[in-house]
């Protein structure tokens, strides 16, 4: 008796493994650039899907964009949004300072702060912090609420404002 055997070579279709590896990957580095954003109080904004303004990005040469892995996305008024991979790369100080000296810029102050005002009639209070846009007002409040807490506990502390309505009428 005679047999023939014919062998098959198993060709997988690799393309969507290749697909997911790089999904996986992307996702990574995001979080990734998500934690350097923390470690350095840095705002951290995910551009996938934005819309990158050409106003912003041509205020770099792509050569200065890709040497210091630095590109502008947004401009808005006097305020530029940079994308940096790191803010500690030797490159990247070279272009906020160029930045610094073409646009007399100074680089931010990201430290919390509050500010007083007095005027005649009562004394405000202002907080400038660094948060997510999208916890902004539940910070506030949380802020606020926190405040008046601390200020009800207080004896010679009153919070109080008196708005005056006068109405007139012709006879």
């Amino acid at each position: 008796m005679r047999y023939t055997v014919y062998t098959y070579m198993v060709d997988f279709n690799n393309s969507q493994q290749a697909k997911k590896i790089i999904e996986i990957k992307a996702k990574e580095e995001e979080v990734f650039v998500e934690r350097i954003s923390q470690k350095f109080n840095l705002p951290y904004v995910d551009l996938a899907g934005a819309t990158i303004e050409t106003d912003a990005l041509g205020i770099l040469t792509e050569k200065e964009s890709r040497t210091a892995l630095v590109a502008g996305f947004r401009l808005n008024g006097k305020d530029l949004y940079l994308a940096i991979k790191s803010p500690n790369l030797p490159e990247t100080k070279k272009i906020f300072k160029k930045l610094e000296e073409k646009y007399f810029l100074s680089v931010a102050n990201t430290e919390s702060k509050v500010f007083v005002k007095l005027t005649d009639n009562w004394i405000s209070l202002y907080g400038r912090y660094l948060t997510d846009v999208r916890t902004r007002r539940t910070l506030n409040s949380t802020i606020h609420r926190a405040l008046l807490e601390e200020f009800s506990k207080e004896s010679d502390i009153t919070i109080s404002s008196m708005t005056i309505s006068v109405t007139t009428h012709s006879k």
